[in-house]
């Protein structure tokens, strides 16, 4: 399938001597006679990792751009529009054609920038200069790497490095992804969080890196501009955690009382965090569930001692990841169908044979083990930046030659990087769509899932259970579709709720105190009832005239009133409705201040009568009328009446 990348590398290789570097294209004469430029991609990814004991181990990651860098490459170069439409006949059209080059960054900073600047000491014409950097995976590496590409005048275009920091434009001021920042990671995050879930409190556990710190800041920006009412909650663990480190962020943790966490860690921290966590009961007890970053899948084993606390700490757990591309689509199914023709001698030699070469370290050995690892975040996007920066030097040069028609292909770094932000395409991963103001991609535009971490009904008889996993959320278009069930951590898919459960008394008065209470209001209405008959049967005697009738029904009609004040007391939900608790409640102060001043007022009127007479010093008789009883009445009622209004108003 390669056939074209091993045609221009000849071609290249035989015109030494008669290259012209023209700004940061390779001019070359073709067999045919016609002038080409070779756009050079050099493809910076971590193929191995030095270990602590000096060996390397194989990094997948790498191999899977690999194959996907040049298999895009080799669609340009033949203008093969299969899966990409905007491909089709670009080789007829363009007189750039493409190569590809891989360079081990090794994982870390220091190698990545060795290599590059190795890279950009070749001597123009001679060495193979590039024209372009793809990669690289993690973000302190490719913070390192495009501040010296972008001060080199060379595009950098990473699959999946997501830190905010590279949107900084002074430090990086040609670098491009294809994966959104640590934002655009947020939106989706939150989004499932509030919306699909419901969750309204939320607590997230961070590495104090670049990469962590980044994530934390997006999802309490994004929590802040989209969900206001999603509480969230911080914490932050050292990439080497001591035990006292997780002790403390665990205790944090629980101390928030949420339910729900979100951890964007490395995978290291994994086990630590989850059986710490088990331990103060916050993982592994049915109620609590965790969601951790793609960066935590290598650290899950397929298989877990039953009934240890990383089984059940891990039991429902997810993993939000972008999305290489998705199932169903043709663009993927044809992905697919264009990976598989490359499953043969010769292009397998032809990746080998460009792959870095270590003492004591085979490249060959890995390389048909990870090719049958297509379809993931690593080669998707590796495939759809090597096609974004195909089209982009097409199109700058395409506006370079209207100005100069006789020229040779001319491409500039700044031109090329412009034409990447402003070219849009259908791709693996999604329309391809970049921010012109950062370079990242637009996260509306990518396709993100969440992959459920689950155990199957396990045999009895067996000490250990398989882990398995199953993509159960899709997020395209802005919103979050559900594929497959979803299992929390008790094994259900019953949403939990993201706080304990509140126990609240309702301090209801009960059938015992609501009887005794409605008993005597019962009492006191029908002694107020019964005294004032009684008043009025013996108003001729000598005792009730000496206390004037008028006093006595007076004061009857007061205690009446407030012994009636118990009856909407006994009111309450547990037995009526709302409403009639509404008019019970609003009746009780009420009845209370009528009659406290009716009762009130009998008894002032009476004072003020023995007041007058004793203080008359003509010692004339002098008669009370019941109009001048009725005075401090109404004055007591109006006031009662003013302050209760004020009272109710507040």
């Amino acid at each position: 399938m390669l056939t074209s990348l091993r045609d221009y590398d000849k071609i290249r290789e035989n015109a030494a001597g008669n290259v012209t570097r023209f700004q940061n294209l390779d001019i070359v004469s073709a067999p045919g006679g016609e002038t080409l430029g070779i756009c050079h991609l050099a493809v910076m990814m971590p193929f191995s990792r030095v270990m602590p004991d000096g060996s390397r181990a194989p990094f997948p990651h790498g191999y899977q751009a690999a194959f996907a860098a040049s298999m895009a490459a080799h669609h340009l170069n033949t203008g093969n529009g299969t899966i990409v439409p905007e491909v089709e006949g670009l080789n007829e059209r363009c007189d750039i054609r493409f190569t590809v080059e891989l360079i081990d960054s090794e994982f870390f900073q220091s190698p990545a920038v060795r290599a590059i600047l190795n890279v950009l000491n070749r001597v123009p014409g001679e060495g193979r200069l590039p024209t372009a950097f793809i990669g690289n995976t993690r973000s302190p590496v490719s913070m390192a790497t495009s501040v010296i590409t972008g001060l080199a005048g060379y595009p950098q275009i990473s699959p999946y490095s997501v830190t905010n920091e590279l949107n900084d434009k002074s430090q990086h001021p040609l670098f491009g992804r294809l994966i959104p920042d640590s934002d655009g990671h947020a939106l989706p995050i939150v989004q499932f969080f509030r919306n699909v879930l419901g969750v309204k409190h939320l607590a997230v556990v961070h590495n104090n890196d670049g990469y962590g710190d980044a994530y934390a800041r997006a999802v309490l920006k994004t929590a802040q501009e989209y969900t206001p009412d999603l509480e969230v909650e911080f914490i932050d663990l050292p990439v080497k955690a001591t035990p006292d480190d997780y002790v403390k962020a665990v205790t944090f943790l629980r101390s928030t009382k949420f339910r729900f966490f979100f951890a964007p860690i490395l995978g290291d921290n994994f086990a630590p965090l989850m059986e710490e966590a088990f331990r103060q009961n916050i993982a592994g007890d049915g109620l609590h569930n965790w969601m951790f970053s793609a960066s935590i899948e290598r650290a899950t084993k397929p298989q877990y001692d039953k009934g240890t606390p990383l089984h059940l700490a891990t039991r429902g757990i997810s993993v939000i990841n972008v999305l290489g591309g998705k199932k169903g689509k043709s663009t993927r199914s044809k992905y697919d169908e264009s990976w598989e023709e490359m499953n043969n001698d010769e292009d397998m030699e032809y990746i080998v044979s460009k792959l870095p070469q270590y003492e004591n370290y085979d490249s060959s050995v890995f390389v048909s083990n990870f090719f049958k690892m297509k379809g993931s975040v690593a080669d998707t996007l590796s495939y759809d930046s090597a096609i974004l920066l195909g089209l982009a030097a097409c199109a700058a040069a395409e506006d370079k030659k209207q100005s100069d028609a006789d020229g040779p292909p001319n491409l500039d770094g700044i031109s090329h990087y412009q034409k990447a932000l402003d070219v849009q395409f259908q791709g693996v991963t999604g329309e391809v769509v970049l921010e012109p103001s950062t370079g990242s991609r637009d996260p509306v535009s990518a396709y993100f899932e969440l992959i459920n971490y689950y155990f199957e009904a396990d045999d009895k008889n067996s000490s250990v259970v398989q882990l398995n996993k199953r993509q159960s959320y899709v997020f395209e278009n802005g919103t979050w579709d559900q594929v497959a069930p979803w299992s929390f951590n008790d094994e259900t898919s019953t949403i939990p709720s993201d706080l304990p459960e509140v126990s609240v008394n309702m301090n209801y008065i009960g059938s015992t105190l609501r009887g005794i209470g409605l008993a005597l209001a019962c009492i006191i209405l029908i002694l107020s009832i019964g005294f004032s008959v009684w008043a009025q049967c013996r108003s001729k005697s000598r005792v009730v005239r000496a206390s004037q009738p008028i006093f006595l029904h007076i004061i009857c009609v007061g205690i009446f009133i407030l012994g009636a004040s118990i009856i909407p007391l006994s009111f309450d939900d547990e037995i009526s409705s709302d409403e009639v608790c509404s008019i019970a409640c609003m009746s009780v102060p009420w009845l209370i201040c009528i009659g406290f001043a009716t009762t009130f007022s009998a008894f002032l009127a009476k004072t003020w009568r023995t007041n007058k007479i004793f203080h008359n010093p003509t010692m004339r008789r002098i008669r009370v009328t019941p109009f001048d009883v009725m005075k401090p009445l109404f004055l007591s009622l109006a006031g009662m009446s003013s302050l209760e209004g004020v009272l109710l108003r507040e």
